[in-house]
C-alpha cells in the first residue's frame, strides 16, 4: 500500500493529526507507484492517523475531488474549535426555529431525572448520565444537532450496530447491556414528547 501524508498534515499544539487521500491502484497497473493519481479509473483511500493510531478508510469514490471532500469534513470534525462553531450555530438554528438541541435536551433531562427520588443514587444516575453520553456521541458523529432530526431510521441503524467488536467505543456492549440502553434512550425521547420538544417517540415506531 502506497500513500503519502506530506501536504495534507494537519498539526495541533502537542500532537499530530493526519487525514490524507490517496489511490488505491490494481496489482497490473501502470501507475500502482503513483499514490497521488487523480484520474477517476482507480479507487480512492482516506488515510487517517490520529492520537498514535492510524488505519485506511475507502472514500467510497472514484473522483479525487469528492474524496477530498469526505477527507475535509473528517478534518473538521476533528478541529475542536469548528465542532464548538457548529454547535453555537445549530443552537442558533434551533432557537430561529422554535425547537431544541439534543445537547440542551439532554441537559434538561439529566436534572429531571437526578431530581426523581427513584433516580437520585450516584450508581443509577451515573447509568442515565452514560446513556446522554452515549446519545451526545452519536449525534456528533452523524452531524445532527436538534431533537427533531432524531428518526426512527436513525435509530434503527444505531441500535444494529451495538455489539462487543462495534467501530466505535460506545457501541461494544453486549445484548443485556444493550436491552438497559435501549431503555434510557426510549425514557430520554419520551421525556422529549412530554416536553412537546417532539410530537412522537420515535423509538416505538
Amino acid at each position: 500500500m502506497l500513500f503519502s501524508i506530506g501536504p495534507d498534515r494537519t498539526t495541533f499544539p502537542s500532537k499530530t493529526e493526519t487525514v490524507s487521500v490517496y489511490t488505491r491502484h490494481v496489482a497490473d497497473c501502470s501507475k500502482k507507484h503513483d499514490p497521488h493519481w487523480k484520474r477517476r479509473d482507480s479507487v480512492k483511500y482516506i488515510y487517517l492517523l490520529r492520537e498514535g493510531k492510524n488505519k485506511t478508510v475507502s472514500a467510497k469514490t472514484r473522483s479525487w475531488a469528492k474524496a477530498e471532500q469526505r477527507a475535509q469534513e473528517i478534518r473538521d470534525s476533528w478541529d475542536p474549535i469548528k465542532q464548538r462553531l457548529r454547535v453555537l450555530d445549530a443552537q442558533q438554528q434551533a432557537k430561529e426555529l422554535g425547537e431544541i438541541t439534543i445537547e440542551d435536551a439532554l441537559e434538561r433531562w439529566l436534572k429531571t431525572v437526578q431530581s426523581d427520588s427513584a433516580s437520585a443514587n450516584e450508581h443509577t444516575f451515573g447509568k442515565y448520565q452514560t446513556a446522554a453520553k452515549q446519545i451526545g456521541s452519536l449525534s456528533r458523529r452523524v452531524q445532527i444537532m436538534r431533537v427533531s432530526q432524531i428518526s426512527p431510521d436513525l435509530l434503527d441503524s444505531w441500535k444494529t450496530s451495538w455489539s462487543p467488536t462495534a467501530a466505535h467505543k460506545y457501541d461494544r456492549i453486549g445484548k443485556t447491556t444493550a436491552g438497559r440502553r435501549l431503555e434510557k434512550v426510549k425514557s430520554f425521547l419520551s421525556y422529549c414528547v412530554k416536553m412537546r420538544w417532539v410530537t412522537a417517540n420515535v423509538s416505538r415506531s
